[in-house]
């Protein structure tokens, strides 16, 4: 008797995945639980959430809107695969290869990216707030901007701060970040801290019309 079918059944029914409606789909995401394999694979909207993925071939896939949060992808192929709308909270993305995948939406907070290959990712919109391992090349300096300012808002300054460096990574001479950091610091009463930057790239307080600007952005 061949219990592979009927195991990777169990294993769907016992950790809860969301099969996708097409049979084609359904066949896709069996084989790829069985064997990891599945280039070019349609598995859009499936539900894959703590999913065993570490080594899989996915590159090629249609992953539109999956849900693949906290899954284990280290060491995955993951490269052209279409991940647009993906949810990859928390996912361990380690070592994973995403050349040329389009991220475009996903959400990739908290997600672990250490020695991930995102050369030519599409990372338009995704949501990166807490990523860990982000290479300095990938994401927007002013998506960072924009999400230091919410965690401002709310209080949250220990987040903020992580995103103002992340600005400072990709752009050291963003002004607003630099004060904003500054600030951030001096609520959690760092005042040593408070406008600490690299030596080479000194920081000046910023003018009247940039005081005005972050006002403007915290309203």
């Amino acid at each position: 008797m061949n219990l592979k079918p009927f195991a990777t059944s169990v294993l769907l029914a016992t950790i809860g995945f969301t099969l996708p409606a097409q049979a084609e789909n359904l066949e896709h995401l069996r084989q790829l639980l069985s064997t990891k394999q599945c280039q070019a694979c349609d598995l859009s909207g499936a539900g894959l959430v703590f999913a065993q993925l570490n080594g899989a071939n996915l590159s090629g896939a249609n992953l539109a809107a999956t849900n693949l949060s906290q899954a284990n992808l280290v060491g995955a192929n993951l490269s052209n695969a279409n991940l647009s709308g993906a949810s990859l909270n928390g996912a361990n993305l380690s070592n994973a290869k995403l050349s040329g995948a389009n991220l475009s939406g996903a959400d990739l907070r908290g997600a672990f990216l250490s020695g991930a290959d995102l050369a030519g990712t599409q990372l338009d919109s995704a949501a990166l707030q807490g990523a860990i391992g982000l290479s300095a090349d990938a994401g927007n300096p002013d998506d960072f901007y924009r999400w230091a300012m919410e965690a401002g808002k709310q209080r949250n300054y220990e987040r903020a701060i992580e995103n103002f460096n992340q600005v400072l990574v990709r752009k050291p001479d963003h002004a607003l970040a630099h004060f904003g950091r500054g600030m951030a610091r001096l609520e959690l009463g760092d005042q040593a801290g408070q406008f600490e930057t690299p030596s080479r790239h000194r920081f000046c307080l910023p003018n009247r019309e940039a005081l005005r600007t972050l006002k403007r952005r915290k309203n």
